[in-house]
């Protein structure tokens, strides 16, 4: 009984922090995305930074970000097994 009380709690204190950085990430998109394309202009990569200057860039993080959310739920749901 013990072991999976603390299977379960530990599956809750991997997967909650992924969901709260997941929703981070979907929420403010545009922010990152900027701040990345300043941060790759600085290091001298050009290629990055047009990426995330593109104005698709803030979209696909938002896909990443509730990507990230739904395999964090699924975790804290289902488990891994």
């Amino acid at each position: 009984m013990l072991d999976i009380a603390t299977a379960e709690l530990v599956r809750h204190l991997i997967g909650v922090p992924f969901v709260l950085i997941g929703l981070a990430v979907a929420w403010w998109a545009g922010p990152i995305a900027r701040e990345y394309a300043h941060v790759f202009h600085d290091l001298g990569s050009t290629r990055a930074s047009n990426s995330y200057s593109d104005p698709d860039a803030k979209w696909w993080l938002r896909v990443v970000g509730v990507l990230l959310v739904a395999i964090a739920l699924y975790w804290v749901v289902v488990g891994t097994g």
